[in-house]
């Protein structure tokens, strides 16, 4: 009988435990993911309801996509996407302009810009690589809470950021520095 009550009373404790976890509603931009990785943590105070890490295909919206292929986190803030589509090849998604242009510095074939789309900030739509302009050094957080650019379509959209974001300076493409992209 004792071995009975020992075993229910773990099992209550073990239930409770696990729906306290799963009632808990943090989100990711309570967290610092720098270097993260998600083979190597426990979740705990992560609010996971929706998709997981094992990078399989995810439904969204407005697309189908895949997590992040630097560091794992949903590729889904409108916000944040890139896109990288090279016809009759597997397309790969990152959550955010820093996982992409870290990628493009081990990787030649994202380094280019060809194939590649950035969701435009504060705007359902997406612009090319070699089209867009990059507002660097605002407050705004990535997905990974980490400063990041934020990416539009126009000079004059870029100028409006830096304006309102605290932004400090506007790039192009081709002007985006190994030292940015490594930089906060």
């Amino acid at each position: 009988m004792k071995n009975f009550l020992l075993i229910s009373a773990t099992f209550i404790w073990i239930s409770v435990l696990a729906i306290s976890c799963q009632s808990e509603t943090k989100n990711h931009d309570d967290y610092d993911h720098k270097g993260h990785d998600h083979s190597a943590h426990n979740h705990d105070g992560h609010n996971h309801d929706g998709h997981s890490h094992d990078k399989t295909e995810k439904t969204n919206v407005e697309t189908l996509v895949k997590d992040c292929k630097s560091c794992g986190m949903p590729s889904d803030q409108t916000n944040w996407r890139v896109k990288y589509a090279p016809p009759q090849k597997e397309t790969t998604f990152f959550c955010s302009p820093k996982c992409y242009f870290s990628a493009s510095l081990s990787e030649k074939e994202y380094s280019t810009g060809e194939y590649v789309t950035f969701s435009v900030f504060g705007e359902n739509k997406t612009v090319e690589a070699k089209k867009a302009f990059f507002v660097k050094g605002t407050n705004e957080k990535n997905p990974m809470n980490v400063n990041d650019f934020l990416v539009t379509d126009s000079e004059e959209s870029a100028k409006k950021w830096q304006t309102q974001k605290k932004g400090k300076e506007i790039f192009t493409f081709e002007k985006i520095t190994p030292e940015m992209i490594k930089s906060k």
